[in-house]
């Protein structure tokens, strides 16, 4: 089965590799080109124990990408995790997440 991850940061990252570790074929999709061309050198931009080993162990499951097209093409999970924000009294701001729907999920 294809898990897609939308979002690579600390969150994403890990949720990525830990699917891709349980022996499921996982894309991550992020719009930081940046981010995408680090991971695909190996490297991890921040500091998560033990992630950099992890990441080289599920190297032949886990496909980095900033094309969305690719990252959900054939997913049958799509894991949306981008950053949501807290306003007064605990409430969220969806934003991001709102616009990350409408951007790439148009209908």
């Amino acid at each position: 089965m294809v898990i897609s991850v939308i979002g690579l940061g600390k969150l994403g990252l890990c949720t990525a590799a830990c699917f891709a570790s349980a022996g499921y074929r996982v894309y991550g999709f992020d719009i930081n080109k940046v981010l995408i061309k680090t991971l695909k050198k190996g490297e991890v931009p921040f500091f998560e124990p033990g992630l950099k080993d992890l990441l080289n162990r599920v190297k032949n499951n886990l496909y980095v990408t900033y094309n969305i097209e690719e990252a959900i093409e054939d997913a049958k999970i799509i894991f949306i995790i981008v950053p949501t924000h807290q306003i007064k009294m605990g409430l969220l701001v969806m934003n991001l997440f709102l616009e990350h729907l409408t951007i790439y999920f148009p209908f």
